[in-house]
């Protein structure tokens, strides 16, 4: 499986997950090393949905509420998941160790759902499917 993480996430930690998933089988690209920093979403998912089957990793809810952004993501045919909102206010240490631990838990998910399904982390990091 081949997951993309936004700019919402830092580009060491998911250099740092790319090797242990490497190990698995598995990719983690990080936004900054397919496009420039400052890509508006509504440009970057159509071009992730051309370059393959992607798994999207994001703390951005504006993608699923923007029109532009809900619409890119609906017509791009992208599984993504959605972080709560609190992980962008853990310290690094933890914002990495949950990460990490919740990408574990995303792996079995994605291969079990048809590619497009859409899920949000809860509070809790309680993963369920959502509908944009």
């Amino acid at each position: 499986m081949r997951f993309f993480f936004d700019n919402n996430f830092s580009p060491r930690l998911i250099h740092f997950l790319n090797d242990l998933a490497q190990d698995i089988g598995h990719e983690c690209i990080h936004l900054q090393n397919m496009f420039e920093a400052e890509i508006p979403d509504d440009e970057w998912i159509p071009e992730l949905a051309k370059s393959g089957n992607w798994i999207v990793l994001t703390l951005d809810q504006g993608i699923s509420r923007k029109p532009a952004e809900k619409l890119a993501l609906n017509e791009s045919g992208l599984t993504a998941f959605f972080f709560p909102k609190k992980h962008s206010t853990l310290n690094k240490w933890k914002q990495s160790w949950r990460t990490i631990k919740v990408l574990q838990e995303i792996i079995p998910i994605a291969k079990k759902h048809p590619k497009g399904k859409i899920f949000r982390l809860d509070a809790n990091y309680k993963i369920k499917m959502y509908d944009l």
